[in-house]
């Protein structure tokens, strides 16, 4: 109840959000946040308006997350629910007990960015990665004079 009193104190002084939406899948959501895809949703589609930016974030976990089907499904559910506002990929990384697990190749990232462009976002960002393209936008192109 105490983060709720705050959550609503502060709620008027901010004005852009970046909601992690990591899966489209109730089963990855379960399996690997522990959490369910009902309120992420929910809590993104309440932060969406003309008064807020909202990005959406998607850690990309090779193998479990990142094939096209599911971020054209992200996608498209901010383009339909959130009004098309922006959409970032990063890549993840795991380091355990001096183990490495694969990172999402950037060629993949690149390639997911591609297909939720198709989609039809028009910002769409690859984050962590060193391509160039996609990681940035300039304010003068969002904001109509």
């Amino acid at each position: 109840m105490k983060q709720k009193k705050r959550w609503i104190f502060l709620e008027p002084h901010i004005d852009a959000y970046n909601i992690d939406l990591k899966s489209f899948s109730e089963n990855f959501i379960k399996k690997i946040c522990r959490a369910k895809l009902p309120p992420v949703l929910e809590t993104s589609a309440k932060y969406a308006g003309p008064a807020n930016w909202l990005e959406i974030t998607t850690l990309l976990v090779p193998g479990e997350n990142d094939s096209e089907k599911e971020i054209r499904q992200i996608a498209g559910f901010i383009k339909k629910a959130l009004a098309g506002y922006s959409m970032a990929f990063i890549r993840f990384f795991i380091r355990l007990l001096n183990e490495f697990s694969p990172a999402a190749p950037p060629e993949t990232v690149v390639a997911l960015v591609k297909s939720a462009a198709a989609v039809g976002l028009k910002y769409v960002y690859a984050g962590n990665i060193s391509s160039g393209k996609n990681q940035a936008t300039v304010l003068s192109e969002m904001v109509p004079n």
